[in-house]
């Protein structure tokens, strides 16, 4: 035998008190009376055993005190107890539990079956409910009140974001650590990649939920500025059908008050595709890309992303004061040729510039460099940022490296150019050179600095000294320069999921949510996952043993009372 609460046996130390008050006043005062001699011969005919009610009585309350004591120390027989259960039910609240090819949906599917259980718990066994989805928690800790647990099983709810199962099977195991016959329920569709793994585990019950159904998806956006038009974005949408049969459905991008287009959708059986739309796009807002579909999990049907309009740079062109020559014209009609820019021709720069502007320079620049992107070419002086140390001639200017890696020169040759002559500079902070002439020296280098980039071109392009200005190259070569000064190589904006980490934009008060994740998104994932049910055993009608001994107390103590007061005359 065992008890639930032995610390209840303190009790019984009532027992002496209960002596010390019956012993109290034990040896009564004698005084004799007229009618001594007709007591005496009542009392001589009463039976042996009333001389022993006193002690009787005491003896009863004694006993009454250490049943109702055993009581409350809930005793048990071990044999009794030894088969019950301790539970740990990890219910799945992932996206794909929203999907309604179970009626009225997965999860309220798991919930129905997380009430099975605990109507079916037994007299002693515990249990304890966790919640996977974006992370993981304690929707209701051990216990054996019903009541508790499904209130807990009621206020659970599916989000929008994957499945921590892993983490959450580690967390049940430490939760039945050291627990008599311990059981792990795990109620889920199995849309996860560790599930076939999971579900080999012999104390795992994995009761798989879900038919398969059919889902279209939005499972990726992003938009990217046009290098070539700052006010279009390149949107990047992939859809994804994840049914057995093929699907045409039409594809809506929309941001609220501004561009929308609608594009029509092929998509074979389980085929995911990828269409790319060019935007006007001007203003911040929350780019939306959502498929017009009838499916199973209607909350993947939609993306959205965060976007930032750009506006259009403005490129001043500052010449020297020497005669205009064809190297001069050429720096011109390249920067002329070039779209999406507001291109400047000034032979000083205003006081004031544009945030949104980039500064090129060809010969003559000012002691104190301007606090914006620049692209200097031929500088003739020294400045804030560097000391002119000289000119390079001849053969020490053929062009010896060229830093392929750099986005700058991605599609320009320089390899082949012919140079006579270069400005050698001395930099005052560090440098990289991106063209390398074989004296050692830069023909082409970059410098990073807080103020903006300063990209310096050494290279004299009168045509006496180079062929640069006159070769296919040179434009783009000015092209990638002015595009990565204004930073037209911006980093794509990415749909994020709602279980990731994600830098909130400026000026944004929230961050758009979706799924993007393939793995939700396909509701079919997990039908393959082998499941096993976790069985109530029949129940048990066994009387508790506090009840017994509470009852026993009760009749004891009716007895004693009466029998004490002479209710009953023997």
């Amino acid at each position: 035998m065992g008890f639930f609460h032995p610390g209840a046996w303190g009790w019984a130390g009532l027992a002496v008190l209960i002596a010390l008050l019956y012993l109290w006043n034990f040896a009564p005062s004698r005084h004799e009376v007229a009618t001594y001699g007709l007591w005496q011969r009542a009392l001589a005919r009463r039976p042996a055993w009333f001389r022993l009610r006193f002690w009787l009585s005491l003896a009863t309350q004694i006993v009454i005190l250490l049943l109702l004591v055993a009581a409350l120390s809930e005793p048990y027989w071990k044999s009794a107890v030894a088969g019950r259960r301790t539970l740990v039910v990890v219910l799945d609240a992932s996206a794909s539990m929203s999907a309604t090819d179970v009626k009225p949906s997965r999860f309220a599917a798991a919930q129905a079956e997380a009430q099975r259980i605990v109507r079916g718990l037994q007299p002693g066994e515990r249990m304890a409910i966790l919640i996977a989805g974006s992370f993981v928690r304690t929707e209701c800790r051990m216990t054996d009140e019903p009541q508790t647990l499904l209130t807990a099983i009621d206020a659970a709810s599916p989000n929008t974001g994957g499945t921590r199962m892993l983490e959450a099977v580690e967390v049940a195991r430490r939760v039945l650590d050291g627990h008599a016959n311990p059981h792990l329920v795990l109620l889920t569709d199995g849309c996860f990649p560790e599930a076939e793994a999971i579900a080999k585990d012999e104390q795992v019950y994995l009761s798989r939920i879900g038919q398969g159904g059919r889902n279209l998806a939005v499972t990726r956006l992003a938009a990217r500025p046009d290098p070539r038009d700052p006010q279009q974005q390149w949107v990047l949408v992939e859809a994804a059908n994840n049914s057995d049969a093929p699907a045409s459905i039409p594809l809506n991008v929309a941001l609220p008050g501004g561009p929308s287009r609608i594009e029509d959708v092929e998509l074979a059986a389980g085929a995911v595709v990828q269409t790319v739309l060019a935007m006007p796009i001007e203003k911040d807002g929350v780019l939306t890309a959502q498929v017009a579909a009838e499916d199973d999990l209607a909350m993947d049907n939609q993306a959205s992303v965060q976007i930032a309009g750009r506006q259009r740079p403005s490129v001043f062109f500052v010449a020297d004061q020497r005669p205009a020559g064809a190297e001069h014209a050429a720096v011109r009609d390249a920067l002329a040729a070039l779209s999406g820019i507001d291109l400047q021709l000034v032979e000083q720069l205003p006081e004031t510039l544009p945030e949104q502007s980039a500064v090129v320079f060809h010969g003559q620049v000012p002691e104190r460099l301007p606090a914006r992107p620049l692209l200097v070419i031929a500088p003739q002086n020294s400045c804030d940022l560097w000391d002119t140390a000289g000119i390079v001639r001849g053969a020490e200017c053929a062009v010896q490296f060229v830093r392929r890696d750099s986005p700058l020169l991605a599609g320009v040759r320089l390899e082949d150019v012919v140079v006579e002559e270069a400005v050698k500079l001395r930099f005052k902070q560090a440098a990289v050179t991106l063209v390398e002439a074989s004296s050692g020296d830069s023909l082409y280098s970059l410098v990073e600095r807080p103020a903006g980039s300063v990209l310096v071109l050494h290279v004299d392009l009168r045509k006496e000294k180079s062929d640069l200005a006159l070769r296919r190259d040179f434009p783009r070569l000015i092209e990638r320069a002015i595009r990565g000064l204004n930073g037209a190589a911006d980093a794509p904006t990415v749909a994020v999921a709602s279980d990731e980490l994600a830098a909130l934009p400026e000026n944004a008060a929230t961050l758009p949510i979706s799924i993007v994740n393939r793995m939700e998104s396909d509701i079919r994932a997990g039908m393959n996952v082998p499941r096993r049910n976790v069985e109530s055993p029949a129940p048990v009608r066994e009387q508790p043993l506090w009840m017994l001994l509470t009852g026993v107390a009760v009749v004891l103590l009716l007895t004693e009372w009466c029998l004490f007061h002479r209710k009953w005359v023997v």
